[in-house]
Order: C-alpha cells, then structure tokens, then sequence
C-alpha cells in the first residue's frame, strides 16, 4: 500500500497481484488490489475480485463496526457493544474496535469493562499518539467515582 500512497497504482497492483497468487485467499491482499485496480481505472477487473471477495469475506469490513456507530449515536449502548464486540471477535488488534466497545461498556455503567478494552486499545494503538490518548482516557476513568 505504499506505493498507492505514493500515486503509483500499477506497481501496488503487480505487487498485490503476486501476492495473490501465493495466497489466494488473503482478504486483505485482494481488498487492496481492488482499490489499486480502481485507481487504474480497471473496474471490470475490480468488479471480478470484489465478486470473489465477496464469496471468500460476505461480511464487509467494518460493517458491524458502521452499525455500532449508528447505535451509539441513537444511545442504543447494548447494540453498540454487541456489534463492536463482533468486530473485536473479527479483528482482535484493532484499537479502534476496542476504544468504542470501552466507551459503549462506559455507557452502560461497566467500568471494569470499559478499562480492560480501553487497556487494550493503548496496547495495539499503532502510533504513539494514539497511546497517549488512551493511557490518558484509561487514567481518567480510573478516577471517574464507580457507580
């Protein structure tokens, strides 16, 4: 994905590509040839994987993730936490999925909950900032009266 990053489209996809061929079945590889096929402007090719990726993935990335967004914006915290556990089941390493299950854990007054996932947001944040942010939040909540 660097060398979509870098405008260069034709060298992310030959490189993909390879690794598609090695691994067939690796979601992440196909996703991201997808969108480099997209920046080339070859949608039938795109369109021919994304019909395989369907098959391989039927649930969209992020999609439980999306939903959970939508029912924490509606203060349906019980269904924020259910769909963002799934993403967590999904994708353990990702501190996005585990910064919101704490907060719709927060919501419903579980600040043990809260602690663990926000705990494990900082150790799988991918940038220093990141874990500042949440050592910081993770520090306030333990001052925060427990209900």
């Amino acid at each position: 994905m660097i060398y979509r990053s870098r405008q260069q489209p034709g060298l992310a996809e030959a490189a993909l590509a390879r690794v598609n061929e090695r691994e067939p079945d690796n979601t992440h590889a196909l996703a991201n040839r997808i969108l480099a096929l997209g920046d080339l402007g070859r949608r039938e090719e795109a369109g021919v994987l994304q019909r395989r990726l369907d098959r391989l993935d039927p649930l969209p990335r992020f999609v439980d993730f999306d939903r959970g967004m939508t029912a924490m914006r509606e203060r349906r915290f019980a269904d924020a936490r259910r769909l963002f556990e799934r993403e967590v089941e999904r994708a353990p390493d990702h501190h996005e999925f585990h910064f919101w299950l704490a907060v719709a854990h927060a919501e419903l007054g579980d600040a043990s909950r809260a602690a663990e996932h926000l705990h494990r947001a900082m150790q799988t944040s991918t940038t220093r900032k990141a874990h500042a942010i949440y050592a910081g939040k993770l520090d306030r909540l333990r001052t925060l009266p427990t209900k």
